[in-house]
């Protein structure tokens, strides 16, 4: 273990677990980290909430003219669309023989335990993203706040964890990273009246469509959500026509104030990434689930040789 303050960093990604115990700490470690890379003539994007960009800029005072912010809440909506946030950040700001630097609190109390498991996956998926960037991301947790077992898991997915200004290496095995998105998603609740149906081509996608669009409105989504959710769904159905087999079962239901739409099929999804890379214009498919990334609430995916299943999730407004 070392001390954070006098350690120095390979190049490379350094992606960094930050537990902190307050939010007067969690400020004093984010300060010095990026007054350290004004110093060292580093750029600089902080997504946290809202409330800690005002306490940052306040401290700031208009210091390091190379540091960006940008609201988590927004850019981590659907936590599989923060990637795209840090890749565009690095294209931009990424030189030769400059690294980049980044502070990122995806995971909060806030968040629904579907919400923080997708959280820990895209803490997982950082490391393959950006393996062998010049990039030291940080990612604070709030000790205080969140669930024992959530701060115990961040040795599964960064390469230190840093506590009371100490820094403990962690040798990050990818197999074991990847695992969770083999697992098997936990089942419908026991209370949910399950609509269970068949896609095998476009007919079979129409009245998928009119189903999900008719719970949709029924959980008081506004027509917009209405269509955006509908599209979501059917990116993913489609998917499952195109390269699951041919054929998926589609199950539809309400979790409370959520509306669920679960499509499984026999495919096999081969890329961990998919859905949070944009695919060069002339690549054949891998855009359905980049868009319902960005259309639903949330959306997640689990896939293994035995086959694949995503659910796209929106909830009541």
């Amino acid at each position: 273990m070392t001390d954070t303050t006098t350690a120095s960093r390979a190049r490379g990604l350094h992606h960094e677990a930050v537990v902190y115990a307050d939010d007067d700490e969690f400020l004093d470690g984010t300060l010095q980290f990026l007054r350290d890379g004004f110093e060292a003539g580093e750029p600089a994007l902080v997504v946290v909430s809202r409330a800690k960009i005002r306490a940052l800029r306040g401290e700031l005072h208009g210091d390091g003219p190379r540091v960006s912010f940008a609201d988590m809440d927004h850019v981590g909506h659907n936590p599989a669309c923060i990637i795209p946030t840090w890749a565009r950040f690095v294209a931009r700001e990424a030189r030769p023989g400059t690294r980049v630097r980044g502070v990122g609190e995806p995971v909060t109390p806030e968040r629904t335990p579907a919400e923080i498991d997708e959280c820990d996956i895209h803490e997982r998926l950082i490391n393959v993203a950006f393996d062998g960037v010049d990039f030291w991301l940080r990612c604070p947790y709030d000790a205080a706040r969140l669930e024992r077992d959530v701060i115990a898991h961040v040795h599964d997915s960064h390469d230190s964890v840093v506590r009371d200004r100490v820094s403990e290496a962690v040798e990050l095995d990818r197999t074991r990273l990847l695992a969770p998105i083999a697992s098997a998603l936990p089942p419908p609740p026991s209370t949910a009246t399950v609509h269970e149906d068949r896609v095998d081509d476009e007919g079979c996608t129409a009245r998928l469509r009119e189903l999900v669009a008719c719970h949709a409105r029924e959980l008081g989504l506004a027509e917009p959500a209405v269509e955006d959710f509908v599209l979501a769904v059917h990116e993913v159905a489609t998917n499952s026509v195109l390269y699951g087999g041919g054929t998926g079962v589609v199950r539809v239901w309400r979790d409370g104030g959520e509306l669920v739409c679960e499509v499984s099929d026999a495919g096999h999804i081969t890329d961990p990434l998919v859905g949070r890379h944009l695919p060069a214009v002339d690549a054949i498919g891998g855009r359905g689930l980049w868009i319902a990334n960005h259309l639903a609430d949330l959306v997640q995916v689990r896939s293994s040789a035995d086959g694949t299943t995503v659910r796209v999730l929106a909830r009541a407004r």
